[in-house]
């Protein structure tokens, strides 16, 4: 069993169809430090923070924001080399898996109002979760043991309230597509919704529970995950508030 650094934290989130969010620590916390410790290699020097979406469950939430340095923006993401062949993907009418998650990418930029994270995808034969330097999307099975009812899970790994490494794993076991409409939609998750709900936590928005409709709401089905794809104005207010808008160059004369 890989182990992370006794002074390491480890905070899950959890996903509800019903949109219960429950904080837990203490026992809790440590056991849920447990299952993260078997995703991620030792570290010195990073805290481990864990968010997983969940159609059934609990959410545990973090407990304060961590947000991507500016030396470390646009970030660059690394998509498995596996993702537009990956068997949990049962349709793609909509367009492969990859141009969902570009998708997701451009909504963040969108939401942000700025170049927040870099839309050209990096390609990796990776699967594992680890703070190497790489921010993993995967859609096939590596080192996280993912419960049942898990739809996503994103592990930041972090310096303080500052993040250094995020890994965005979908379980295998579960049935994704890039429809946006029909029987295939109703009956699997939506790629591009789903990717960025989980993208978002990558840069450190947390949970929002004061709009139902949000991308970040506590909750998602299988027959309304498509709206995730649309940011409402309390996501993009959480990105903005993380990452200022920049002004505009004065005018030049």
């Amino acid at each position: 069993m890989e182990r992370i650094h006794p002074d390491s934290r480890t905070i899950i989130e959890r996903l509800d169809t019903k949109g219960r969010v429950h904080r837990s620590g203490g026992g809790a916390a440590r056991a849920e430090q447990k299952q993260a410790s078997r995703t991620a290699a030792r570290s010195d020097t990073a805290s481990i923070r864990g968010r997983e979406m969940r159609s059934r469950g609990t959410t545990q939430a973090a407990t304060e924001p961590t947000s991507v340095p500016a030396e470390r923006r646009p970030v660059t993401y690394s998509l498995n080399d596996r993702t537009d062949t990956a068997s949990n993907i049962t349709s793609t009418t909509g367009g492969p898996a990859s141009s969902s998650i570009v998708g997701a990418l451009t909504e963040i930029n969108n939401g942000a109002g700025q170049t927040l994270v870099n839309t050209t995808l990096q390609q990796t034969s990776a699967t594992r979760a680890a703070n190497d330097g790489t921010n993993l999307i995967s859609f096939v099975q590596g080192n996280y043991r993912f419960n049942k009812n898990t739809i996503a899970v994103n592990i930041s790994f972090t310096q303080g309230t500052s993040t250094v490494d995020s890994d965005t794993l979908f379980n295998p076991r579960m049935a994704f597509s890039t429809d946006d409409s029909g029987a295939v939609e109703q009956k699997t998750f939506d790629v591009q919704g789903i990717a960025t709900h989980e993208l978002m936590h990558s840069v450190g928005v947390p949970h929002i529970t004061t709009n139902t409709q949000a991308t970040m709401y506590p909750s998602a089905s299988r027959t309304d995950d498509v709206r995730l794809r649309t940011l409402e104005p309390e996501d993009r207010a959480a990105l903005q508030t993380l990452y200022p808008v920049p002004p505009p160059p004065p005018p030049t004369i």
